[in-house]
């Protein structure tokens, strides 16, 4: 059966008919492919409505040259930022000071608001997208000012919020000091005997 599908494949790719209909013949998706393209079909929606290049390629989508994934990476990624967020609240500080998010549909709105800003990293989620969904865009905001986009994710754009504090020679966030403290101290391992009692603790509970 496969022997004759590949030469009815084969012989029309150049067939007149297809090409003068505008049709064209294309291979069965798998199970896994069908899945990943119902969960990045809003993200590609949003992209072709605002004139980007957007097509999928097996389990994956291409905006603007982009590669989105939405398979176990996007879940380790999901999951990552949640211990960020969980160790915000852990430590009694509010994940909301530093984590923002927005609606794609809400873009010009979030603008304005992230201008007010002093020190975030925002995420703007697809509307209609579900928790698995990857961002439209992650970023950091610093005085008002976009310093990095199209990070992929919350805990990439926190890895990289670190360089930065360290290239500009920036102060933390008085509202999230444990948080930082903790980002430093124990997962860059710098000045790592230098901790505060309310960081002991959970590194105490950590080793």
């Amino acid at each position: 059966m496969r022997r004759f599908r590949d030469a009815v494949w084969k012989e029309a790719r150049g067939s007149k008919f297809l090409l003068d209909n505008n049709l064209r013949l294309t291979k069965a998706l798998s199970p896994e492919e069908k899945a990943a393209r119902e969960k990045l079909w809003p993200l590609v929606k949003k992209a072709r409505e605002k004139g980007k290049k957007a097509s999928f390629r097996g389990l994956f989508v291409f905006i603007n040259g982009k590669k989105i994934d939405c398979s176990e990476n996007e879940t380790v990624g999901k999951r990552r930022e949640c211990i960020l967020r969980a160790l915000c609240i852990y430590l009694n500080e509010d994940p909301n000071i530093l984590f923002k998010e927005y609606l794609d549909a809400d873009v010009v709105a979030a603008e304005r608001e992230l201008e007010q800003l002093t020190f975030a990293i925002y995420s703007v989620n697809v509307e209609g997208g579900d928790a698995t969904t990857p961002p439209a865009d992650v970023g950091i905001v610093i005085e008002g000012a976009e310093i990095l986009h199209n990070l992929g994710d919350i805990a990439c754009a926190c890895a990289l919020l670190m360089g930065v504090i360290y290239a500009l020679d920036l102060s933390y966030p008085k509202e999230l000091k444990a948080l930082f403290e903790v980002l430093q101290n124990m997962f860059l391992q710098m000045d790592a005997c230098r901790l505060s009692t309310k960081v002991q603790l959970p590194k105490n509970k950590l080793y």
